[in-house]
């Protein structure tokens, strides 16, 4: 493994910007999981540890692969943290003058498919999409956060966008209180003085995430909805008088 790393290297590089958001772990774990992200890079995926163990880090590393496991099980990682540290690298990349431009957060949900039933939290999934011809797919659901930030390029205003949270749906929560959860945690490292979107489909903007833009005064929320979602103008001022102001219910077709 040493081999590959140079001071100019790529991959010194990225070992870096990577010990950078993991900087409160331990170095043999951090270790570890640049190797597989190594791994995912090179095989363009992540089947399963044994699977990348094989196919690549058996052949940059002399770890032997329950070494891996004992890293994902054991290791103390706080992912909470690694989102915390991602957002504040990404928010350090906006040039000074774009510092109240809009940035975007979006959220949405992806299924993962596996072959077999021996994996924890798997569940038979409803698949909107038939990725495999069916309506169903065994597998995991993940709740993912994207954060996308304006940069500047040969005088034009460009968005990057970096994947910085995914939690995997195991019933003990629902995915809009997730979803929720990990946007309350980058909007208190963004802050109050930047201006800031959350964007997502149809099936998110209700209970949790439509309370966010309350808590947060300068996040805005821009989503599809539903054909037949009803929604209700704000009450009218009170007069002082008995009885309750009419609604005024609004369908959006």
């Amino acid at each position: 493994m040493k081999a590959l790393y140079t001071q100019t290297s790529i991959i010194s590089k990225l070992k870096k910007a990577f010990f950078e958001i993991f900087s409160k772990e331990g170095n043999h774990t951090k270790e570890h999981l640049f190797e597989m992200l190594l791994s995912v890079l090179c095989l363009n995926g992540f089947q399963s540890v044994r699977y990348n163990f094989e196919h690549f880090m058996r052949q940059i590393s002399d770890n032997k692969l329950k070494s891996y496991y004992f890293t994902l099980n054991e290791s103390k990682i706080n992912l909470s943290q690694w989102m915390k540290n991602m957002v504040r690298i990404a928010l350090s990349v906006i040039p000074e003058h774009l510092f109240r431009h809009l940035i975007i957060l979006s959220i949405d949900d992806t299924m993962v498919e596996k072959h077999g039933e021996h994996f924890e939290n798997r569940e038979l999934l409803f698949d909107h999409a038939k990725h495999n011809g069916s309506n169903y797919l065994n597998g995991h659901c993940f709740v993912s956060v994207m954060l996308s930030i304006p940069v500047f390029d040969n005088g034009v205003i460009h968005y990057l966008s970096f994947p910085i949270g995914y939690r995997m749906w195991t019933k003990e929560e629902t995915k809009l209180d997730m979803a929720a959860d990990m946007i309350r945690k980058v909007m208190d490292i963004i802050g109050h003085e930047r201006n800031v979107c959350l964007c997502c489909d149809s099936w998110y903007p209700k209970g949790e995430i439509t309370e966010l833009p309350q808590q947060y005064d300068n996040l805005a929320l821009i989503c599809n909805v539903r054909h037949d979602t009803a929604l209700y103008d704000l009450p009218p001022a009170k007069t002082g008088k008995k009885g309750k102001g009419a609604r005024t219910k609004a369908f959006f077709r």
